[in-house]
């Protein structure tokens, strides 16, 4: 088997067929399984995978799901050279998404993994559609060789592949209640290995949240992924940079919606929308990193 599709899902009725569908529609070579993970879906996720021949559907308990946990089951599982993970709300771009997300794979083997672009979908709040082309831009391939906190984005399982071999060896974190892809790749790129950006691989995915569920999403990810040693230096260096930062995304939100040429209507909800999530978001980011921070200083 060369290459096994490892999709989790909880309540992905809205997108788990178009997500299946364009699975099935690649285009390629290499032999290929699609294992399809729900945790406790009620929505009838589950009766819609099954329409799918030749799809392993595997039934957990919503309270088996984890991030890392669930993606580790999946490539245990697996029976493929090089395992890809994508989101049951992810849909693939066109017939050539799996090709070109396991090639380089194939033909490096320094690379740890390769994740692909995110195409916003029609209903994507407008600030959204600036943080993804900024966090995942189109062109050429990207090599990343070291972590960088200044990158807004090293890594992403919503659509990656990376070698089985190398899973054996560094398993995703499931310790972590969100963001286990981030904290993976820190690991990964600390012990020497790379990460390729692919844009060439595309799916559409994004979300419209509201602002506490961007709230609670920044301050789990702060809180994945500790930033400073302790709760003086998360004050002193962490609040300025969340000020700044908010200050800066609402400024440039505003500047990206007014490029699109919107109604005024439209323009102030949209602003509306960008100042709301900015403000929550960046709470979040700096409340998980006080809560990552005091943790760090008890072990220390």
């Amino acid at each position: 088997m060369d290459v096994s599709i490892v999709i989790p899902v909880r309540n992905e009725a809205e997108f788990i067929e178009s997500c299946l569908q364009g699975v099935r529609s690649q285009h390629t070579s290499m032999n290929m399984e699609i294992i399809v993970i729900d945790s406790g879906s009620t929505d009838g996720t589950r009766e819609l995978v099954s329409r799918f021949p030749g799809v392993r559907l595997i039934r957990q308990t919503e309270a088996d799901f984890g991030h890392g946990r669930t993606r580790n089951l999946g490539a245990r599982l697996a029976r493929g050279k090089w395992v890809t993970f994508l989101n049951g709300d992810a849909e693939p771009d066109g017939p050539y998404w799996l090709e070109t997300l396991v090639r380089p794979l194939r033909r490096d083997h320094g690379l740890a993994g390769v994740f692909s672009r995110h195409l916003p979908r029609p209903d994507c709040p407008i600030y959204m559609q600036r943080d993804l082309l900024r966090a995942l831009p189109p062109g050429n391939g990207i090599v990343l060789r070291q972590w960088d906190d200044r990158l807004p984005i090293h890594f992403s399982t919503v659509s990656a592949a990376i070698p089985r071999s190398l899973w054996k060896e560094l398993p995703f974190s499931e310790a972590v209640d969100i963001a286990e892809d981030q904290e993976w790749a820190r690991r990964v790129l600390q012990a020497g290995y790379r990460i390729l950006y692919e844009p060439r691989s595309r799916v559409f995915h994004s979300h419209d949240y509201s602002p506490m569920e961007m709230f609670r999403i920044k301050r789990a990810i702060s809180h994945a992924t500790p930033r400073f040693p302790n709760r003086t230096s998360a004050w002193i260096f962490g609040l300025p940079l969340c000020l700044g930062g908010a200050l800066v995304r609402i400024f440039g939100d505003m500047r990206f919606v007014m490029k699109r040429r919107p109604g005024f209507p439209l323009f102030l909800h949209e602003i509306g929308r960008a100042v709301s999530a900015r403000i929550y978001g960046f709470s979040g980011r700096f409340t998980g990193w006080l809560k990552a921070a005091a943790r760090s200083g008890d072990r220390s």
